[in-house]
């Protein structure tokens, strides 16, 4: 063998080793996941490529953050919105709605069917690809039936390719925002008859393209302000991407939290909504009433006594929106042991704040045979658990939130492009070293005493007895945060009883072990004076930073004479609350529970700043839409 002749050898060796290794390659970037696949869903944006052969879709469905992408021939996708067009203009000829165009657009409601592509080298992991022969197809919907036969045998595209199943058909007349038109997609080559019909029909659709009555939709391209969101597209909330990961997040939250006390040992129970108890002994009730409850015109006012006027009622006594479950949880669990819920409370405070809501979610917790710490750490190690589990499992949400942190930061300088991705992770770390920290460190106990010392230091000058709100809460959080150099959470215990429902238990002498060790430390504070003589309560409110108050629970009071003497001093009715007392007399135990406000833990997780973005249709002081 000739020298050159063994070179060209190699030479032809290494050329297929290399066509191997590029077959191989694009095999590796682009393998197919899975064939015939349909996917229902809203187009997020569209763009054309390919010379405008292609069309892009992005498509989102709502179960996660990150929409799919569609690669559909700009001719399917032509012909699905010509026949829903055309469907329209039926539909508006019979009075139903106006058609709005004859082109697929942004918030329209489609499925598309095609063959799931994984893609490594682009920005979208995997792509759903609509096959090109789906545009010059020779039977039409009509004629789709006729030839069931030669579809069977592959098994494979027997409905349509692209289909617009809500053409969102806006008019300027304020009627229905959508006409519902099963539609199937028109193939770009159709036989002479069908062909003549959507010639027919285009005439009418092409002329409704042009009308200037039309209505946008109403989200606009670059993401509506969420002022826009709480007030006039309240019902479009769901589409935006802020929202929809806010939900998806609470979802999760939810899950985590049911799901860890129910490995605890906890039973689910439900607690009415309609109660005529107002276990926190605010007054600040919702009233609840039936068009038979309404006061009569008649004169018969004079004779009738209290008793008659309840006995008219619907249910008998006058009855109100739960403030709280509390209640009746404790007396389910004097027989089923450890109970909580997650239900709907009501409170008619005139608070018109960012983490106030007049209705709002609570998990309440109770526990039978229980100690306060056993409480608090059962109450810390949930909290713990929903701050590193809900961000483990929502990453995709987590960023939603952090592209709109950082957006929100940058305001309107936002010229450098180039560093936005920078920002972007960077918001979102600094985010989620609170959560971890807040997650990874031991809560700091104080007293109610010490509290009112450290707001003293702080320049805050309280009496005993007064209550602590947002502006002291975050000044507590902040100096914790300086003394231990990283956020935490912050227990205060011990409160006045003077702040505290008549159903927390007193501590007597002695009876609190945070008060005997603070004893110990320091005896200087002047406020410091009623912490040990019987005024304070073993309660505790558990602060987390930026939001403040979480969770708040206490032991029950279940020393009967004690019990009634609060209840006299708080003046709470022993008729009404008799079934509350009796408790006591037959089998009483230490016991206690907490609540956790969902949604102020929800404004923690996902870094909002207003707690009406965390709940789907929040109600607050003059603030009720829907």
């Amino acid at each position: 063998m000739r020298i050159r002749h063994v070179h060209a050898l190699v030479e032809k060796v290494e050329q297929q080793q290399q066509q191997q290794q590029q077959q191989q390659q694009q095999q590796q970037q682009q393998q197919l996941l899975q064939a015939d696949v349909c996917v229902c869903g809203w187009v997020v944006s569209l763009r054309e490529g390919s010379g405008g052969s292609l069309m892009f879709l992005d498509v989102s469905d709502g179960s996660c953050a990150q929409p799919l992408q569609c690669l559909v021939p700009a001719a399917a996708a032509d012909a699905a919105a010509d026949a829903a067009a055309m469907a329209a203009v039926v539909e508006e000829k019979e009075g139903h709605a106006a058609p709005r165009g004859r082109r697929l657009r942004r918030g329209d409601s489609i499925c598309v069917r095609g063959d799931l592509v994984l893609v490594k080298d682009r920005r979208h992991k995997v792509e759903l690809r609509v096959p090109p022969h789906s545009s010059n197809s020779s039977s039409s919907s009509s004629n789709r039936s006729n030839s069931s036969s030669s579809s069977s045998s592959t098994g494979r595209h027997e409905e349509p390719f692209l289909s617009v199943q809500t053409w969102e058909l806006h008019g300027g007349d304020d009627r229905p925002l959508s006409s519902s038109a099963q539609t199937s997609a028109v193939p770009a080559a159709a036989p002479a008859a069908a062909s003549a019909a959507a010639a027919a029909a285009a005439a009418p659709a092409a002329a409704a393209a042009t009308r200037t009555d039309v209505l946008r939709y109403p989200l606009p391209v670059r993401g509506a302000s969420l002022e826009f969101c709480r007030q006039k597209g309240i019902g479009f909330r769901a589409r935006h991407p802020l929202f929809a990961a806010a939900s998806r997040i609470r979802a999760e939250t939810e899950k985590c939290l049911l799901d860890f006390l129910d490995a605890q040992g906890f039973l689910r129970v439900r607690t009415p909504i309609l109660t005529g108890l107002d276990c926190e002994s605010s007054g600040d009730t919702f009233t609840v009433c039936s068009p038979r409850d309404a006061p009569r015109s008649s004169s018969s006012s004079s004779d009738s006594s209290s008793s008659r006027s309840s006995s008219r009622l619907l249910l008998g006594k006058p009855m109100f929106l739960s403030v709280s479950g509390q209640l009746p949880l404790e007396a389910l669990s004097w027989g089923l042991g450890d109970v909580y819920s997650l239900s709907p409370a009501f409170r008619a405070e005139n608070s018109n704040t960012q983490r106030h809501l007049c209705e709002f979610w609570m998990l309440e917790v109770e526990a039978s045979f229980a100690s306060r710490p056993m409480l608090m750490r059962l109450a810390e190690s949930i909290l713990r658990h929903a701050l590193t589990h809900v961000p483990a499992a929502c990453k995709q949400d987590f960023a939603v939130l952090a592209a709109h942190r950082r957006s929100s930061n940058s305001g309107s300088s936002s010229s450098g492009g180039g560093s936005s991705s920078k920002e972007n992770a960077q918001t979102h770390d600094a985010h989620m070293d609170i959560l971890a920290s807040v997650a990874s460190q031991p809560f700091e106990v104080i007293t109610y005493s010490e509290a009112l010392r450290r707001l003293q230091e702080e320049g805050v000058s309280l009496e005993w007895g007064n209550d602590l709100g947002a502006d002291e809460e975050k000044l507590l959080l902040q100096q914790t945060a300086r003394n231990n150099g990283s956020s935490r959470g912050l227990v205060i215990v011990d409160h006045a009883q003077s702040l505290k429902p008549f159903y927390m238990r007193f501590n007597s002498a002695g009876d609190s072990p945070v008060d005997r060790q603070r004893d110990k430390n320091s005896s200087s504070c002047s406020n410091n004076s009623s912490s040990s003589n019987g005024n304070t309560v073993a309660s505790f409110d558990i602060l987390l930073p930026s939001v403040g108050e979480v969770v708040g629970g206490s032991l029950r009071e279940e020393r009967l004479h004690l019990l009634e003497k609060a209840m006299r001093e708080k003046g709470v009715s022993t008729e009404t609350y008799g079934f509350y007392r009796d408790l006591r007399l037959y089998g009483s135990h230490p016991r206690g529970g907490f609540g956790l406000g969902l949604d102020r833990l929800l404004l923690l997780l996902t870094g909002l700043s207003n707690v009406r973005d965390t709940i789907p249709f929040p109600r607050a002081p003059r603030y009720a839409p829907l």
